[in-house]
């Protein structure tokens, strides 16, 4: 599962894949739900922001 966020973003595993190996290798029974809002919460955090730095001059 974690060799998923190595991959670029449009070979990456949707949630209903991710979803039916839980499922079928580690005899996951939860819902469906709960692993997409998982997945949209980490889509979500991981984006990388760039701010750039202005070092101010001079302030007395």
């Amino acid at each position: 599962m974690t060799e998923n966020k190595t991959r670029p973003r449009k070979q990456r595993d949707p949630a209903k894949c991710i979803f039916e190996r839980l499922r079928d290798e580690c005899r996951y029974d939860g819902g469906y739900t709960i692993v997409e809002d998982y997945v949209r919460v980490q889509k979500r955090g991981s984006k990388e922001i760039f701010c750039p730095f202005i070092p101010r001059s001079n302030i007395a």
